[in-house]
């Protein structure tokens, strides 16, 4: 959840996958949601129509990790910041990938850049027992990965505010005094 924005100020989640690696382009990763393609087992409850965005999933484990009794997995996110409009732009299933990788021109609204958001590290355990242990464990695992996701993202959206806003600033200095 982002804080202090203004009412036109939306978070949109582009992609959000799980990787076993919290440094982008390294390890395993596995596809929660991109766009509008997402895993069947995924579900997106709320994206680009608030200042926080909610998913969720059912828990796994990466088949590397098999044979571990602890595995260890990141969710990392693709996040921007948005006027509505522009939101609902981006979740226009018919445009193009390129299409929604631009910067926003000609979406009908503000829109900044793409900033990738990772969670801290996210554990679970080999599930050995009863059926409903097995369950207990995935909601404990589902509901701490959606915890930890959002407080990274609060924290991610209160520097994209704190940028965006000097930025604008800066911009508009710039404007009324041309060297």
């Amino acid at each position: 959840m982002a804080f202090n924005l203004t009412s036109k100020l939306h978070l949109y989640l582009d992609r959000c996958y799980a990787t076993t690696s919290k440094i982008l382009g390294h390890g395993s990763t596995y596809d929660l949601f991109t766009g509008c393609a997402r895993d069947p087992k995924t579900s997106i409850l709320l994206n680009g129509e608030a200042p926080y965005a909610r998913f969720s999933f059912r828990t796994f484990r990466f088949l590397e990790h098999s044979k571990l009794p602890l595995s260890t997995f990141y969710l990392q996110c693709v996040v921007r910041l948005c006027e509505r409009s522009a939101c609902q732009s981006l979740q226009n299933c018919s445009r193009t990938k390129s299409r929604r990788e631009t910067k926003g021109e000609g979406l009908g609204g503000a829109i900044t850049d793409p900033t990738t958001v990772t969670s801290v590290r996210i554990l679970t355990r080999s599930q050995t027992g009863s059926p409903a242990g097995k369950l207990r464990h995935s909601a404990v695992a589902l509901g701490a990965a959606t915890g930890v996701l959002g407080l990274v993202c609060v924290g991610i959206m209160a520097f994209l505010i704190g940028w965006h806003l000097v930025r604008r600033r800066t911009q508009r200095e710039a404007q009324r005094d041309p060297q």
